[in-house]
């Protein structure tokens, strides 16, 4: 957006308003395969010890934000806010309980090496915060 003048910043503060989408594939199969999933195909395998190795994060991620950037000598200083439109859920692991029954995980002494042996499935939260000093590339 082009910058307002405002007493004491005149034209250095501008705003933005964006949409960012992408995600990370294996292979360029992957990626073609997926170019049009909006969604995480089947979170709940994700969120199960028994099923997690079966988890697909094939899908493009969006999310949509505000920002404000600053001009200064060293370069823009940059504030976005974003809202993410499809998070996904994620298998993870902890080091303590979630429970006092809770044992150790499978899944976890195979992927942690021993250091995290507790299940703890996850969700990305909705809400994202960048800082940048500088130029973005």
């Amino acid at each position: 957006m082009p910058p307002p003048t405002l007493p004491f910043f005149h034209s250095n503060i501008s705003f933005a308003i964006f949409h960012d989408a992408g995600n990370v594939f294996v292979s360029g199969n992957n990626m073609l395969d997926s170019l049009f999933r909006w969604h995480q195909k089947n979170p709940r395998l994700c969120l199960q010890e028994s099923t997690a190795n079966q988890c697909d994060y094939n899908y493009i991620s969006h999310a949509i934000g505000l920002g404000v950037r600053y001009r200064t000598p060293i370069g823009p200083v940059r504030f976005d806010f974003g809202y993410n439109l499809n998070p996904p859920a994620f298998p993870s692991c902890q080091t303590t309980p979630n429970s006092g029954n809770q044992g150790q995980s499978t899944y976890c002494l195979k992927n942690s090496n021993n250091t995290l042996p507790y299940f703890a499935p996850q969700h990305a939260s909705h809400f994202n915060v960048f800082f940048s000093i500088g130029q973005t590339f």
